[in-house]
């Protein structure tokens, strides 16, 4: 048998824990600042929900968690970042997109898809979407305003991509 073991922390826990106790960390700051201080304790993953610091309640903003993730980049220390939307199944990414695209009959999806083929190169991905580059710059601002995200960011992209993948899956959109 292996004796050999890690450590997992979920510093906020899951559910409505702000209910059952006061120490439950909520801000972007002091969700990382428990994240740092797990890691410093010997957690090598930190699983990291992120809350709404008005309503206290389980959020799903991605400014939420880049803040909390690049505070814990910043202080260089070693562990994992498990990051989890969790509140169930219900979370359909992609779905403003497609909205926008249908209402103003833009092609928001398309430009994106473009985009993260390219791995965010922006001349590339002009390129690809047959835009000329301040068009490509103006439809990323609109993303970025429909899902309050940088396109800049590693992770946004990230989600962004992740998104993707679920809108080719369920045939909601053939990019």
């Amino acid at each position: 048998m292996n004796g050999e073991a890690f450590i997992t922390c979920a510093v906020t826990g899951a559910g409505d824990t702000t209910a059952r106790s006061a120490h439950v960390p909520v801000t972007p700051d002091a969700i990382a600042a428990s994240a740092i201080e797990a890691a410093h304790a010997g957690a090598a993953v930190v699983h990291i929900h992120v809350r709404d610091p008005a309503t206290r309640q389980g959020s799903r903003d991605v400014a939420l968690y880049e803040a909390a993730v690049d505070q814990v980049r910043a202080a260089d220390v070693d562990v994992v970042i498990n990051l989890t939307a969790g509140m169930g199944g219900d979370l359909v990414l992609g779905r403003r997109h497609l909205a926008h695209d249908e209402r103003a009959g833009s092609n928001l999806v398309q430009v994106l898809a473009s985009y993260l083929a390219a791995g965010g190169n922006k001349a590339a991905a002009a390129s690809r979407a047959g835009l000329a580059r301040p068009t490509l710059y103006e439809r990323l601002r609109q993303i970025e305003e429909l899902r309050q995200v940088s396109v800049d960011s590693a992770e946004s992209r990230l989600a962004l991509h992740a998104a993707l993948i679920v809108l080719r899956e369920r045939g909601a959109v053939a990019c």
